[in-house]
């Protein structure tokens, strides 16, 4: 069978911050604009965290942390740039916000810019040691630092994802029950061709979060690896049952064991 890589769960933000509440309360405009700041959909945040970063009167601590949700915002609408650029001036504004160094990060890292995204990472951690997410998103930068030397041919993929294994090791530490963690740590073990330990860490992410689409298809995947063909297919019929649209489930479903192409993992 042609090998396949297994599907990785994407970094995700921190949450947005909210604002004082002295400020709210003593202003009932600029208590709206906070409202809209911290509103999850990204149009509605930009608007309000604009609004509050171009008063005048706002304490250099309350426009970083508009500065941060407007980030947030930015990213998610895919605009890197202006993510980093606002990330960057609530770090100036808060230069102990390990918060803004961690999404900083990411966005570094959606970008491509590994050593930067390692980087702020590791600032967060040494700003918040216990950080479990700092480090879970570490260990995905040096994994996509894998992926990246791996397609161009280099020769340091092995120290990237045994660095990123560790990463995952301390998340899970600090955070037993975090499954994403044990998602990604069995994908750096399937990279490195420990199909049974990867397969435990799936079993592991499943028993914490049933509902895991993703560790289903990487564990049938993990299966196909070791030859334990009857056991990857009902995994693959419960990735198609929890997520619909699971379009590589759907192909290595139907091509069986012997057919299915090369894949490369989703990012």
């Amino acid at each position: 069978m042609a090998g396949r890589l297994a599907a990785a769960l994407a970094i995700t933000l921190a949450a947005a911050l909210m604002p004082p509440k002295p400020v709210a309360a003593a202003n009932p405009q600029l208590a709206e604009s906070w409202r809209r700041c911290t509103d999850s959909e990204a149009d509605i945040s930009l608007s309000g965290c604009s609004t509050i970063i171009q008063a005048n009167g706002e304490s250099g601590a309350h426009r970083a942390i508009a500065f941060y949700n407007r980030g947030i915002a930015y990213r998610h609408r895919n605009q890197y740039d202006l993510a980093v650029q606002d990330f960057s001036q609530a770090i100036r504004l808060r230069p102990g916000d390990a918060e803004a160094f961690n999404n900083r990060g990411i966005t570094y890292d959606d970008q491509g810019q590994f050593a930067r995204a390692i980087q702020d990472f590791v600032h967060a951690i040494r700003l918040k040691p216990g950080y479990a997410e700092a480090y879970y998103n570490r260990g995905n930068a040096y994994r996509h630092k894998s992926l990246y030397e791996r397609r161009a041919g280099g020769a340091d993929t092995k120290s990237a994802t045994d660095i990123a294994i560790r990463d995952y090791d301390q998340a899970i530490r600090l955070k037993p029950d975090y499954a994403a963690a044990f998602v990604n740590r069995g994908v750096a073990h399937y990279d490195r061709t420990q199909y049974a330990r990867s397969i435990q860490d799936y079993d592991e992410a499943i028993r914490l979060k049933p509902d895991l689409a993703e560790a289903f298809n990487n564990r049938a995947l993990a299966y196909y690896k070791t030859s334990q063909y009857p056991r990857a297919l009902p995994d693959f019929d419960q990735t198609i049952r929890l997520k619909k649209d699971y379009g590589n489930a759907l192909i290595n479903r139907a091509l069986g064991p012997y057919e299915a192409p090369v894949r490369r993992p989703s990012q």
